[in-house]
């Protein structure tokens, strides 16, 4: 639903986000992620979240999902150099690397991704405490639906 908005409206997507990506795709479940979106100058996760733990000890690799035919060996060596720490491994990790890795093969650069967890309102206090014990946590800014609601209550935003 939330990618279908974004789809359909493409000033909500400008309103959440804060700024225009230009032109961009949206991939539901793409790789796990829950929405990627793929702009001309940004690169954007959005991990949908409403009762769930930020899961640990992810099995596959972030590398593991680029398909053969999409792999460069010099860009995975350069993500895989970009974190490291002793916090606990995540999806946020696996996230945020393969969106670095979309930056970088379009000629973006770190600075160029973007990641967000939504959640409702009543969970936010929650994410933003658990994403500080997962590497990467830091690089994700906690959103509410309401905020999204906010961005589009009274305005004419739809195609």
């Amino acid at each position: 639903l939330i990618s279908y908005a974004f789809e359909q409206a493409p000033l909500l997507l400008k309103g959440f986000l804060g700024r225009d990506i230009g032109e961009y795709e949206i991939f539901r479940e793409e790789k796990n992620v829950d929405i990627l979106i793929r702009g001309e100058n940004e690169i954007v996760v959005l991990e949908n979240k409403i009762n769930a733990h930020i899961n640990d000890g992810e099995k596959k690799s972030w590398c593991d999902l680029i398909t053969d035919k999409d792999k460069d060996e010099n860009i995975i060596q350069l993500v895989e150099q970009s974190l490291a720490s002793n916090k606990k491994e995540s999806q946020l990790q696996k996230y945020y690397k393969l969106a670095l890795y979309y930056a970088f093969k379009q000629g973006l650069s770190a600075d160029d991704v973007k990641c967000y967890i939504l959640c409702p309102e009543y969970k936010r206090e929650f994410y933003e405490t658990e994403k500080t014990r997962h590497i990467a946590g830091d690089l994700y800014k906690v959103k509410t639906y309401k905020e999204l609601y906010e961005i589009q209550k009274g305005k004419k935003i739809w195609k």
